[in-house]
């Protein structure tokens, strides 16, 4: 499945996100936006029914995280945990995990739009993403646990 925005940019796809070979979108949407998607089997020879259809949940709590601090907690299969970054100079962003559970992490800017996302690239089976920043801008940042794992987890931001 593949998720386009208006003006028919491609923000977003996924194979097996869902239950079993099903694809899974997740969109951060403001009122009143359009979003198209598209949803195909995985090769050419793929036929057979389908169901397609959206939800809508209401914004998580978002927990602030300063560059030089870190938060602990523990994940839940099928939860996701917002944080938001407000760096107060310019440079690279450094936002990432330790522990020992797999985790995902997602990125957004102030509006919401998607910039990045990691799975591996820390420590171990850590994320880690690393982004230029502008001072005074905030950045949303979605952790989540990577399939089935769960378990306690650090994050940590700092900007170089």
């Amino acid at each position: 499945m593949e998720a386009y925005d208006a003006r028919r940019n491609l923000i977003k796809e996924d194979d097996d996100g869902g239950d079993g070979y099903n694809a899974k979108i997740e969109l951060i949407v403001s009122s009143g936006t359009v979003h198209f998607f598209k949803l195909r089997g995985y090769d050419e020879d793929e036929r057979g029914m389908f169901r397609i259809f959206a939800s809508h949940s209401p914004m998580p709590p978002i927990t602030e995280l300063r560059p030089g601090s870190s938060q602990s907690g523990n994940i839940e299969i099928g939860k996701s945990y917002w944080f938001s970054v407000r760096p107060a100079s310019n440079g690279v962003l450094t936002v990432e995990t330790t522990g020992d559970t797999d985790t995902m992490l997602e990125v957004y800017n102030e509006n919401f739009v998607f910039l990045d996302e990691d799975d591996d690239s820390g420590t171990d089976l850590n994320a880690k993403i690393v982004l230029n920043v502008r001072q005074g801008r905030t950045y949303y940042f979605i952790l989540s646990a990577y399939d089935t794992d769960s378990g306690p987890y650090r994050i940590s931001a700092r900007v170089e």
